[in-house]
C-alpha cells in the first residue's frame, strides 16, 4: 500500500507540474510542453531507481501500473484540453494524444536517462519538441523553434 501512495504521489506531482508549466506558457513565459518534459527528465534523472520500479510495475501488480499511468494521463488531458479549448493546438483524440506524448516521454528518458545517466541533449530535446508540435510533416517549421 505505501507504494501505491507513493506512485500516486508521484503521478500528482508530475500532473501539477505540467499544469505550472501550462500557467508559465499562458504567462508566455515557455511553452508548456517544453517545461513539462524538462521537468520529467530532470526528475526522472535524479531517481533512476524510481523510474525503474514504475517500468518493472507492469509483472508485480498490473492493475497499479495501469492505475499509474490512467492517472498521469489525466494530467496531459486536462492541459490538451485546455491547448484545444484556446486554439494552441488543433482538435484531435485528447486520450489518444496523452498517451502519445507519455509514449515520448517514456522512451526518450529510457534512451537517454537510464541507459546514458543523462537528460537527453539539447539536439534532441529540440528535436522531439519540433516532432510533437509539426509530426512528420515534411513542410518547415514556421519559426523554427518548435512552435506552431
Amino acid at each position: 500500500m505505501l507504494w501505491k501512495k507513493r506512485w500516486l504521489s508521484y503521478g500528482e506531482l508530475y500532473s501539477r507540474a505540467r499544469r505550472v508549466a501550462g500557467v508559465l506558457a499562458g504567462l508566455g513565459v515557455e511553452p508548456g510542453e517544453r517545461v513539462g518534459f524538462s521537468t520529467f527528465f530532470t526528475f526522472t534523472h535524479q531517481h533512476q531507481n524510481f523510474y525503474k520500479i514504475v517500468r518493472q510495475a507492469e509483472f508485480v501488480d498490473e492493475d497499479l501500473f495501469r492505475l499509474y499511468y490512467q492517472k498521469l494521463a489525466e494530467g496531459y488531458k486536462t492541459g490538451l484540453t485546455q491547448a484545444m479549448e484556446s486554439g494552441e493546438i488543433r482538435r484531435l483524440d485528447v486520450e489518444c494524444l496523452a498517451y502519445c506524448l507519455m509514449g515520448i516521454s517514456d522512451f526518450l528518458g529510457m534512451r537517454w536517462v537510464l541507459w546514458n545517466d543523462e537528460t537527453p541533449p539539447e539536439d534532441i530535446f529540440e528535436s522531439m519538441l519540433s516532432f510533437i508540435r509539426h509530426g512528420m510533416d515534411n513542410r518547415p517549421a514556421p519559426d523554427g523553434d518548435g512552435r506552431a
